[in-house]
């Protein structure tokens, strides 16, 4: 569930809904599912579904702008063979989406879809991160606070 102005997002399985808050009424269903909540911007919907795609969805009429296998644009980008990936939370930061990966990298995407930055982070994520001041805070998986720049 996510609210901006008066709309709603409910993702359920297997379907995206788009609701009008004041009158209740259905403004868009598309057969999605998201794994995560799904992000809101003033344009866009941005959700990642159980296959690993990272789907944009214009957020007035509900329709699909991108779908993008993230472990493939991840292999074009590095230039390597794709691999499994395991996506743990996705955000926005700074105008820019960044999926968090179970095995400590991030992916930073431009709200167009392109990839500007593949990084690592110093110890595996295990909590909801926290943006502060170009800074993350997380947990790893010792339950140790760590705060990377």
């Amino acid at each position: 569930l996510a609210i901006s102005g008066n709309k709603i997002v409910v993702s359920t399985d297997p379907y995206l809904y788009i609701l009008n808050s004041d009158s209740g009424s259905t403004i868009s269903k598309t057969s999605i599912t998201s794994i995560f909540k799904p992000i809101l911007t003033k344009n866009n919907i941005f959700l990642i579904t159980k296959d690993n795609l990272l789907v944009c969805l214009d957020f007035n009429s509900g329709k699909p702008i991108y779908s993008l296998n993230i472990g493939e644009e991840i292999a074009n980008y590095l230039n390597n063979k794709k691999k499994f990936i395991n996506v743990k939370y996705f955000s926005i930061l700074n105008g820019n989406l960044f999926v968090f990966l179970s095995n400590s990298y991030f992916v930073e995407f431009s709200v167009a879809g392109k990839i500007i930055n593949v990084g690592k982070l110093p110890k595996k994520i295990e909590s909801l991160p926290i943006f502060a001041e170009n800074t993350i805070i997380y947990t790893n998986k010792k339950n140790q606070l760590i705060i990377s720049n």
